[in-house]
């Protein structure tokens, strides 16, 4: 069944719940017969739901592959570039892999790989790390200090002849700099050995998914102790709203979407975990219509209020001051790729099971730059 059909199918699903709801309640609520059939109709949607995420996730790996491979040369590569991508294959493969590749620096360890190779693994990254397709993406050689203003300038009408108003800027410095995040993968030596196995898919597309998996937990959960990125959740001057009582209501979400100002609002979208949404699904506006609204068009997200909703299996679970749902312009939360991945294949480690292993390691950084343009709801 196709990613369209699951969700005409869901569709359907969702207006027999709808109908059936509205048909059935009375002022004293849905009878225990009732409510079991509404949680069995509500447990349908839910199956579907994720059947469909299931669908967009792998649609979104093989969409990531298949572009790598359309996107038009418009700069040929040089020579060397041709050479050095060569020459890494060859060493995955355990040809001259000392006398290949160029070595990493210290704190990487191992060897660096092309530049190209690096790229094509980031936008593998991109299409299945959601804070990846969310955020601003920046590359950096070194770390930065980036100036955030933290009050406004003056302004006003200025008469003819007066004074114009006195600016009195200040600003705060937010540095971001570079985290390192590992990832090991294994491969039998009869693989490394058969020319006909694509060696360079098989160890950039492992290696994506890793790092995207780490990466958004990072980008979304991170302490920024130890060494550990600081995430969106965890950011100390992330605007938040609290829920008035123990559940999410429609006034919540009412009091969470305007805590984001009107300028960025145009582009927000809405963030959360699969246990959030099953709680958002089932609240009605003033009107008497679901905010949640399912969608139709394979690739679109579905939404909520009318804002897209993304969600990430790293999205912390509602719980007593959690924050349940992230809302705004994500573009406020910066991402930077520090330049260089470095890989070391280990011949011994794994001998004994006569396979080969590989450690990627690379450096990433997140930090909330422009606070204005998200705000969390948090649980009371």
């Amino acid at each position: 069944m196709t990613a369209l059909e699951f969700m005409e199918k869901r569709a359907k699903a969702w207006e027999d719940a709808k109908n059936f709801l509205d048909t059935h309640i009375t002022d004293a609520g849905l009878s225990a017969e009732d409510q079991n059939t509404h949680d069995k109709m509500l447990a349908d949607v839910e199956n579907l739901s994720a059947a469909i995420k299931r669908l967009e996730e792998q649609r979104n790996f093989e969409d990531a592959i298949k572009k790598q491979g359309d996107q038009p040369i418009l700069n040929k590569p040089a020579k060397k570039e041709d050479d050095e991508k060569q020459a890494f294959i060859e060493a995955l493969r355990g040809y001259n892999f000392q006398n290949a590749l160029q070595t990493a620096p210290g704190e990487l360890g191992g060897y660096l790989v092309p530049e190209t190779f690096w790229n094509e693994i980031v936008f593998i990254m991109t299409h299945i790390n959601v804070m990846r397709r969310l955020c601003r993406v920046i590359t950096t050689s070194s770390d930065l200090n980036i100036p955030v203003e933290a009050s406004g300038a003056a302004v006003g009408y200025v008469a003819e002849g007066a004074l114009i108003p006195e600016t009195n800027v200040t600003f705060i410095q937010k540095k971001i700099s570079a985290h390192k995040i590992g990832a090991l993968i294994k491969a039998t030596s009869e693989l490394l050995q058969d020319s006909m196995f694509d060696i360079e898919t098989y160890v950039k597309n492992e290696f994506a998914q890793k790092f995207a998996a780490k990466e958004e937990q990072e980008f979304i959960n991170g302490d920024g102790a130890d060494g550990h990125i600081e995430g969106l959740l965890t950011a100390s001057d992330l605007p938040t709203v609290t829920t008035a009582g123990a559940s999410i209501t429609f006034d919540d979400v009412i009091e969470l979407v305007h805590k984001v100002p009107p300028s960025y609002r145009g582009a927000a979208q809405f963030l959360t975990s699969d246990t959030a949404v099953k709680t958002l699904r089932k609240i009605k506006d003033t009107t008497g219509n679901y905010i949640w609204s399912p969608s139709l068009v394979p690739g679109q997200p579905d939404r909520i209020y009318g804002y897209p909703v993304n969600i990430s299996t790293s999205y912390e679970i509602p719980a007593s001051g959690k924050k349940a749902v992230a809302f705004g312009d994500f573009s406020g939360y910066w991402i930077a790729n520090r330049l260089g991945m470095s890989i070391q294949r280990l011949n011994e480690l794994y001998a004994v099971s006569d396979q080969i292993g590989f450690v990627a390691k690379q450096r990433v950084d997140g930090k909330l730059i422009r606070a204005a343009s998200l705000a969390a709801l948090v649980m009371a």
